[in-house]
């Protein structure tokens, strides 16, 4: 019996979906399946939240990228799942839609670029903390209000969200339909980006760990997390070009141990009541107050063009001689404190080579000024001869007729 049933249900079905397929095709079937946006839309969205001084929104809007994560899981990010790694921020939910324990979550490395500020989850994050120091001294939760009910900072990110859309709808029309357009398609075009974005791309594996997606039974017992392979897929979401040899950078960070006096006096004015509550966050801040400093010019840019914006009562940007002092222990180099992490081996080629092209450039430099010092001393040295034994030349002549 059961097994005529089960037959019977596939018939249905089977049935059902060859009408939905004609149905669609001729348009009387309703797809509320949302558009995955492409990295130029995003960095755009990030622009038009940074113009109007939406700062919650456009860190929302960049840690829902680069987690590739559903809106509702950033909507109770908190300090507690935030951690320092050796060039990221590493990410841990405390559970997922499919795994309400949270015994399968892991870490997500969220990466720095300092090619491009209006898409760098550091400087949002470290701008975030400075402008809402006072209420988040007081809560865990980065988004949550103190007393607001889980998911509501997520759907109020959806309605600000809808609405720049709206704005901006001729615009984002030349990347995906207005309609089809929503929270998840963040989500999906991460994953996108991350797999078509590059022909040398992250394995699935680490896309699906990173998007929380299960791969079925047996690959989700056999295959597990591999850090180098979501520190690869963080890089490449961070919007670093896996086909150049700045893949490779790092974050803006101090050169001088957190200590100084300058950076302590920084920390202190830009995020001290933050720091007070949650010690623990410190090492984060300090990566991302490096940013800020790193950005320092683009900010002032920004207050320039928008009068009233929230960046005006930055505290390190109301300090011109500390922030001075500042820049001068900022570097984006390696050290031994500092190694970039999540670097394949096509990358580590491309540096080896554009080292050798900087040699060889130098090689073929000296060797022009080589031979040209050489002709210009074997001239020097006949003409020297020449006068010595008496010799008469075009020179020597020259020098008589002006006499």
């Amino acid at each position: 019996m059961g097994s005529r049933s089960n037959i019977f249900n596939f018939k249905i079905l089977a049935s059902y979906k060859k009408e939905v397929a004609a149905k669609r095709k001729t348009g009387k079937v309703d797809d509320f399946d949302a558009d995955a946006f492409t990295f130029p839309l995003v960095r755009m969205l990030c622009s038009w939240f940074l113009e109007s001084g939406e700062i919650i929104s456009w860190l929302f809007s960049l840690m829902q990228w680069n987690c590739m994560a559903r809106s509702i899981n950033i909507d109770c990010i908190g300090f507690s799942n935030l951690k320092r790694g050796t060039d990221s921020i590493m990410v841990k939910y405390d559970d997922t839609k499919s795994d309400k324990a949270g015994e399968n979550c892991t870490n997500k490395n969220l990466y720095a670029n300092p090619h491009d500020p209006v898409v760098s989850v550091f400087l949002a994050l470290g701008l975030y903390c400075s402008m809402e120091e006072v209420s988040l001294a007081s809560r865990n939760s980065l988004f949550l209000k103190d007393g607001a009910p889980i998911g509501s900072a997520a759907h109020n990110f959806c309605n600000r969200l809808a609405a720049v859309i709206k704005k901006y709808s001729e615009v984002v029309a030349n990347y995906i339909r207005c309609e089809r357009a929503n929270s998840h398609g963040i989500r999906k075009g991460g994953s996108r980006h991350a797999t078509s974005g590059t022909t040398c791309p992250p394995s699935l594996v680490s896309v699906a760990l990173r998007g929380e997606w299960s791969m079925g039974k047996v690959f989700d017992i056999y295959f597990k997390f591999g850090t180098s392979g979501d520190e690869y897929l963080g890089r490449i979401l961070a919007g670093l070009n896996p086909n150049n040899a700045s893949f490779a950078c790092l974050p803006p960070h101090f050169t001088a141990p957190t200590t100084n006096i300058h950076i302590e006096r920084a920390m202190v004015g830009m995020f001290g009541d933050v720091l007070e509550n949650h010690p623990s966050a410190r090492s984060i801040l300090s990566l991302c107050l490096a940013s800020i400093v790193f950005h320092s010019e683009f900010l002032q840019e920004i207050i320039q063009n928008s009068r009233g914006h929230p960046f005006e009562t930055l505290f390190i940007l109301q300090d011109e001689s500390l922030l001075a002092e500042l820049k001068k222990m900022v570097s984006t180099k390696e050290s031994q404190e500092m190694k970039p992490t999540g670097i394949p081996p096509h990358v580590n080629q491309m540096i080896a080579m554009k080292e050798m092209h900087a040699s060889l450039h130098s090689i073929i430099e000296n060797f022009n000024t080589q031979t040209v010092n050489i002709v210009n001393a074997v001239k020097d040295a006949i003409h020297e001869n020449d006068v010595q034994s008496g010799v008469v030349n075009l020179t020597t002549l020259e020098v008589s007729l002006i006499r």
